[in-house]
């Protein structure tokens, strides 16, 4: 079940903070005009990002791209928001957390339009791939918490993940694999069907998500359709993740427990830019 994300109660969500809201919001059309900047000149970027990727990058090219960063933060640093990363450098009061990839897509600052110190992002070290939660992303949150008073916590998945879309694709694969090797008298031969021992526990991590996923689909229409069969898988992991957070955490879900910290799960559409919410 999904629904649209409403439009936030900002006073029943900032309370105390008052201070901090008035500066964020004087700064706001600043933070909208350098956000629009920026993806403008991502446009002529992702043009030729697929055709850069199959080049071997040489040293010179490394190194033009390290200018580009280094360029890009001198006009940031000289730029319109010197007077809030002034304010900020003295703490930080962000109103939410949000957990979510490493997909470059996948920005939460610019999805739900937000400035600097106004989001608390993880994008989990360990297991980045899929929102797999490790240790240092739950020490992460459980700060975020406990000590800078998030009282949101959102999990956000995304269409067309990655991480889930192969795992759907191996799980068919290896299906196959193993009817051929039943008729070929047991013998399962080794092959891309089979994941390397590096992501071996990425795969296991989210095969439960895909199983579940291939339950629900199979209930609905007998036949399994593949576009249908991601869509609810990504779903199912993103709530996975939610649930191990909590399972995880006594600190979350005390702070949970006793309505200090409201727990949530999304997934945001890549092409219309939609987070609908989910639950379990």
């Amino acid at each position: 079940m999904t629904e649209s994300v409403p439009t936030p109660n900002v006073a029943s969500l900032v309370d105390s903070r008052v201070p901090w809201w008035l500066l964020l919001a004087a700064c706001g059309g600043l933070v909208a005009s350098v956000t629009w900047n920026l993806l403008e000149r991502r446009r002529a970027y992702v043009d030729t990002a697929r055709e850069e990727l199959i080049e071997e990058v040489t040293h010179e090219q490394a190194s033009d791209k390290m200018v580009e960063l280094l360029r890009r933060n001198h006009r940031f640093a000289h730029g319109e928001l010197a007077p809030l990363r002034t304010a900020l450098a003295s703490g930080q009061r962000p109103f939410a957390a949000v957990v979510c990839c490493a997909d470059s897509r996948v920005s939460p600052e610019l999805i739900f339009e937000s400035g600097l110190g106004e989001l608390f992002v993880v994008r989990p070290v360990i297991r980045t791939a899929g929102n797999l939660v490790d240790e240092i992303a739950l020490g992460s949150l459980e700060f975020a918490v406990e000590h800078l008073g998030v009282q949101l916590l959102l999990v956000l998945g995304h269409g067309k993940c990655g991480a889930v879309s192969a795992v759907v694709k191996l799980t068919a694969n290896s299906r196959v694999a193993v009817a051929a090797a039943q008729a070929d008298g047991g013998h399962q031969h080794h092959d891309d069907n089979h994941p390397a021992h590096h992501i071996a526990h990425l795969v296991a991590k989210i095969l439960p998500a895909v199983r579940s996923a291939m339950e629900v689909v199979s209930m609905e229409a007998g036949e399994v359709d593949q576009e249908r069969l991601l869509d609810v898988a990504i779903s199912e992991n993103v709530l996975a993740t939610q649930h191990e957070i909590l399972s995880r955490s006594s600190i979350l879900r005390s702070f949970a427990a006793h309505k200090k910290l409201a727990v949530r799960s999304g997934i945001y559409c890549l092409s219309s830019g939609v987070v609908s919410l989910i639950d379990p």
